[in-house]
């Protein structure tokens, strides 16, 4: 009895064809994930770079205008990272937030509180008026000026200001006057574009312009009888991009603090449309030369139709250490391309 011969057969491959379509589709979304999330981990830490980096490039100074939008960005790919469970993506993006979150600290919560216990350790014994103060850009193509000066005459400050106001708008702002009789006049003066009105007399008033960088600012000291004195300043800086650049912005800044707006025998508040962060370089040049603080708050005021997390805060202010701010808050923009900002500001006590 013969055997007949066996045939050796090839082992069949486990792997059809559907699965190594699978395996190379699973193969495509790994590398597109890895790559989005580097995409998404580079467009974010750029503007941590920039609020990171002091006196640093115009373009560093400019990214670093978009820090609570690159801080957003990372939260979103550390969310994706623990999805897919990618460690490095983790690491990376909370280094981000850390980093990020330095920047903004002072700005925030106990941040907050730290900056204004230092501030009252150091500030000067100068009696504060309570004052409410509000100031709106409101905007050279804004096309309902009415709902503007409607939203600024609800607000019940006791100070208004407006940028943006030329000398064209004087004639608009006339129903203003019966519940604010004292005023910084700008009619007449085509470079002039902002305006303070307010409901306490006001005296030692300067309207400035600097023809040479641009800069331009008004400023009064508010009498607030027994309860004291308070200088008040507004500015309108240039834009941090071309034609307009940070350089002109650190000119405008050096003009006005060579100029008579500021006294340094009265407590004060900056405010204006600073076209900066408060973390921005032009913003810590006012601070660090007129020993002034942000008086918080991150909440972006422009562009005013965006949502919150997309806008900018380019509208702010700077106290004096002895001057508390007891309340702030962003007003609808109410026919502006800017939010307007509203602050109640009052003695340390």
């Amino acid at each position: 009895m013969t055997n007949s011969p066996t045939r050796s057969r090839a082992p069949r491959s486990s792997a059809t064809p559907g699965s190594a379509a699978m395996r190379s589709l699973s193969v495509g979304a790994e590398r597109l994930m890895r790559y989005l999330l580097a995409a998404l981990l580079v467009t974010a830490g750029l503007p941590v770079l920039g609020a990171l980096v002091p006196n640093g490039s115009a373009e560093l100074d400019l990214l670093a205008q978009f820090l609570v939008q690159g801080l957003a960005l990372a939260t979103l790919v550390l969310l994706l990272s623990l999805l897919t469970r990618r460690r490095r993506g983790v690491l990376a993006a909370l280094a981000l937030l850390v980093a990020g979150g330095l920047v903004l600290a002072p700005h925030l919560g106990l941040g907050r509180l730290v900056l204004d216990a230092r501030a009252h350790r150091t500030g000067a014994d100068r009696p504060v008026p309570p004052v409410r103060l509000y100031f709106h850009n409101i905007w050279a193509s804004n096309s309902d000026l009415d709902a503007t000066f409607a939203q600024a005459r609800a607000s019940d400050a006791d100070l208004i200001l407006f940028a943006e106001s030329s000398a064209a708008r004087w004639r608009r702002l006339v129903p203003l006057f019966d519940g604010h009789p004292h005023h910084i006049a700008c009619a007449g003066r085509s470079e002039c574009d902002l305006t303070l009105l307010s409901r306490l007399p006001i005296d030692d008033q300067v309207t400035f312009h600097d023809r040479r960088s641009g800069a331009r600012g008004i400023a009064a000291t508010v009498d607030g009888g027994a309860a004291g004195r308070l200088r008040v300043v507004g500015i309108h800086l240039a834009r941090p991009i071309s034609p307009e650049s940070l350089d002109v912005q650190l000119r405008q800044v050096e003009a006005l603090l060579r100029s008579d707006l500021f006294r340094a025998d009265l407590p004060t508040v900056l405010i204006g449309d600073f076209n900066a962060v408060p973390w921005a370089t032009v913003v810590g040049r006012f601070a660090s030369g007129l020993q002034l603080r942000p008086a918080g708050g991150i909440e972006g005021s422009w562009p005013a139709f965006l949502p919150g997390p997309l806008r900018i805060r380019i509208d702010q202010a700077l106290v004096s250490p002895e001057i508390a701010v007891r309340a702030q808050r962003l007003e609808q923009g109410g026919g502006s391309d800017h939010r307007a900002l509203s602050l109640h500001l009052d003695g340390r006590g």
